[in-house]
C-alpha cells in the first residue's frame, strides 16, 4: 500500500528494511492498522521513546478504486484519535504529526492536525551515530549525497 502510495504521488519510496528491524528490535516501533471487512484499509508507524511518539508514516487504501474514500477517510481519522489515546494512556505527552507544510498556510492535511488540541512547535531531527562504525556509515552516506 506505501509503495503504490508513493508511487502515485511521484515520491520515492525510502523503505529501509535494516533500520524498521533495528527500530522494532529495540522496541522504539509502534504500528497500528485499520481494517474494515477484514482488509487493511490505513497504517500509521510511529517511532516512540519513554515520553514522545514520532509518526513516521502512514498510508490509506483510498488510492484502491474500489474504496469508498469518505468511510477510508473518516477511518484514518478515527484511528488517528485511537492511537492519540493509547498512547496518552501509557504516559507518551508528546505526538508529533511527523510535520506539517505550512502554519501559515495549511493544506487539507494540515488543517485536520491542527483540529486536534496542542502547541504548534518547530522540531527538527537529527541521526546521531553511536558508535565510530555509525560514525563511518553516517560521512560515507554524506559524500555520496554529494
Amino acid at each position: 500500500m506505501y509503495k503504490t502510495m508513493c508511487k502515485e504521488k511521484n515520491l520515492k519510496c525510502n523503505i529501509n528494511k535494516r533500520l524498521i528491524n533495528s527500530i522494532n528490535k529495540n522496541k522504539l516501533l509502534v504500528i497500528s492498522v485499520s481494517k474494515n471487512k477484514q482488509l487493511d484499509v490505513a497504517f500509521h508507524v510511529y517511532v516512540k521513546n519513554n515520553d514522545a511518539v514520532v509518526l513516521w508514516f502512514s498510508c490509506s487504501s483510498f488510492r484502491n478504486n474500489n474504496s469508498d474514500k469518505n468511510l477510508v477517510g473518516r477511518i484514518n481519522r478515527y484511528q488517528h484519535f485511537e492511537d492519540i489515546t493509547y498512547f496518552w494512556q501509557r504516559n507518551i505527552r508528546y505526538y508529533d504529526w511527523g510535520g506539517v507544510k505550512s502554519f501559515d498556510n495549511p493544506c487539507g492535511i494540515d488543517q485536520f492536525k491542527y483540529s486536534f488540541p496542542g502547541e504548534k512547535t518547530y522540531v527538527y531531527s537529527k541521526t546521531v551515530a553511536a558508535t565510530k562504525k555509525g560514525a563511518l556509515f553516517l560521512k560515507i552516506k554524506k559524500i555520496l549525497r554529494k
